[in-house]
């Protein structure tokens, strides 16, 4: 949905706090964490970690930085990646007429800080009792929406080299969890091949090739230092499927994971 669209939603229609929680989840959990729909529109926001959200059957990959928008017929699904596990906040709220989108909708922000202090003030004043902390609430409530939403605004101007320094750092922080170069050019609102562009432009090396050296150094040192399976080695560096990991090592090394471990 268009930034332009957001603004004009939230700057025209009546909205008003209901509810919210917090959960963690391990990453030793199995299966998925369900939330049933409330019938309110919600906000999902990632306070660590990172992890799938699904809603009718789609899938959203979710971690600091990110917030996502659910309409009010929606249950939510949920299933950690990494091994940090997940913790994020619901926020439901109340709406004369969900114009906003029937699909679920990210939003990208560039100042992640002071949006999760407004989420995290607005828990401490929602599980205080008393009328002053819902007032307190309600402030906090349109306060996260009013961060959010220049915090939005503010990252689709960012200076380009600055945002490859992050994108850098964004990189060397997730790619364990299977990143992609489009979920890294979606997070700061470049359309993908202007963003391979400017990566390749400040780096020296296209996007997709740094994320698969620094999975390929990884397991070379995971390699060296422990007994763990190829498959294991995969997984934890950011490959699902151990036989593509074999034929990606091999082509980058000259050797497949087997015989590279050999060697050592």
């Amino acid at each position: 949905m268009k930034t332009e669209e957001v603004m004009s939603y939230y700057a025209h229609t009546k909205i008003e706090f209901n509810d919210m929680f917090t959960h963690r989840v391990p990453a030793t959990i199995n299966g998925m964490v369900h939330h049933s729909s409330t019938g309110c529109c919600s906000f999902v926001f990632p306070l660590s970690g990172q992890g799938y959200f699904t809603f009718d059957n789609v899938r959203y990959k979710l971690m600091p930085g990110m917030v996502l928008h659910i309409n009010n017929t929606a249950d939510i699904d949920m299933k950690p990646i990494g091994s940090e596990g997940c913790h994020y906040a619901v926020i439901y709220y109340d709406v004369e007429e969900t114009v906003i989108a029937h699909d679920p909708f990210v939003i990208s922000i560039d100042d992640y800080t002071t949006c999760q202090r407004a989420v995290e003030q607005m828990m401490k004043a929602f599980t205080t009792p008393g009328n002053i902390s819902r007032v307190q609430t309600k402030a906090y409530f349109m306060q996260f929406i009013s961060e959010m939403l220049v915090a939005h605004q503010r990252s689709k101007h960012v200076d380009r080299e600055d945002a490859m320094s992050e994108a850098l750092a964004f990189m060397r922080q997730y790619y364990q969890s299977g990143l992609t170069v489009t979920e890294v050019a979606e997070r700061f609102n470049i359309e993908r091949r202007r963003f391979a562009h400017l990566f390749e432009r400040y780096t020296g090396i296209n996007p997709s090739n740094y994320l698969i050296e620094l999975r390929i150094q990884h397991a070379k040192e995971l390699m060296r230092a422990t007994d763990e399976t190829i498959a294991s080695i995969a997984e934890k560096v950011g490959y699902d499927d151990p036989f593509y990991f074999s034929r990606i090592f091999k082509k980058y090394t000259g050797k497949a994971p087997t015989a590279y471990r050999q060697c050592l």
